[in-house]
């Protein structure tokens, strides 16, 4: 059966078409843009939280766990959220050795009074072992904690996906091919959308990784998530068929983010989704898409800003 979920965002959330790519590439490309679910928390990630706080909140739980980097849009949806149902939050966070370094998002977990636990980025790999041992503490001292993971995959947030999957119909043209491009941190978007779209033979759903991954960790939380969800998917055996890993960084954020909106007037967080777009947009230069293709590409979350970037605003 289908998990309940609270209504938390405004959905559907809109397509913007961008004509210059037809112009110039002969591709027709719409972007969809989460961030307009909420004011302060929009998102993907607020579609699959709807149904896991929905889960939190008929549990009584007491404590809620999750874990990200410094410019986590999880953690900051998760901090502000736990306030909302009143719920103490612990947040693990990768923490760069540069301990000024901030963002906006590591802002808003603060302003949520989160329990942030920094931990440097050379033991980060421990993590999954140091959050284990806070849930059995919080255990022991009578609380109900519950752990929500990266990307906040599996059950029953998949289904926050799958909503957004149905939305995209609609965007599905007659096309010979259809493509819909999204940013992959987890893989947890890329994976529903995959399922979503598994069965319609002219859609093809394409995953960018712009961090340091590879697919041996991905492949550890596809299998959980399979096995999670088997009574409501069928394995796919050609997960990585259509997976980018290692995306090249540009050094010239700022640069880029100010082209991206002079030239297409769309505004793109610099840590996450403008390096999957850049990478798109040389994917489209190189013929990756044939001609005449229909092109949604996800953009997942707000913009986030750090010290380092308005810093260098003064440069423009």
């Amino acid at each position: 059966m289908t998990p309940h979920k609270h209504r938390l965002g405004v959905f559907p959330t809109p397509l913007q078409k961008i004509p210059l790519f037809l112009e110039r590439y002969g591709v027709s490309l719409n972007i969809k843009h989460e961030a307009t679910s909420h004011y302060i928390i929009g998102g993907t990630k607020l579609r699959s939280l709807e149904y896991i706080f929905h889960e939190l909140s008929t549990q009584n739980i007491t404590d809620v766990i999750s874990l990200g980097d410094i410019n986590s849009n999880q953690c900051k949806i998760i901090s502000i959220l736990a306030k909302k149902f009143n719920i103490n939050c612990h947040l693990f966070i990768r923490t760069p050795e540069n301990r000024a370094a901030l963002s906006s998002n590591h802002l808003f977990t603060k302003i949520a009074n989160a329990n942030i636990i920094s931990i440097p980025v050379n033991k980060w790999l421990m993590v999954s072992a140091i959050a284990n041992r806070l849930l059995e503490k919080l255990k022991r001292e009578n609380k109900k904690p519950y752990f929500i993971p990266f990307g906040c995959g599996g059950f029953p947030g998949f289904f926050g996906i799958m909503e957004l999957g149905k939305e995209l119909l609609p965007a599905i043209s007659s096309a010979s091919q259809n493509y819909i491009i999204t940013p992959v941190g987890s893989g947890s978007l890329y994976f529903a959308l995959t399922h979503f779209f598994s069965q319609n033979i002219n859609t093809n759903v394409v995953g960018i990784c712009p961090f340091e991954e590879n697919n041996h960790r991905h492949a550890h939380r596809f299998k959980q998530w399979t096995e999670e969800l088997k009574s409501f998917i069928l394995p796919i055996n050609n997960l990585f068929e259509n997976l980018h890993f290692n995306v090249p960084l540009h050094l010239k954020t700022l640069d880029e983010m100010t082209r991206v909106f002079q030239e297409y007037e769309v505004l793109l967080d610099p840590h996450y989704v403008l390096p999957v777009f850049l990478y798109f947009e040389s994917m489209i230069k190189n013929n990756y898409f044939q001609k005449g293709s229909n092109i949604i590409f996800i953009n997942t979350g707000s913009i986030n800003l750090d010290n380092e970037l308005i810093s260098n605003i003064g440069h423009l």
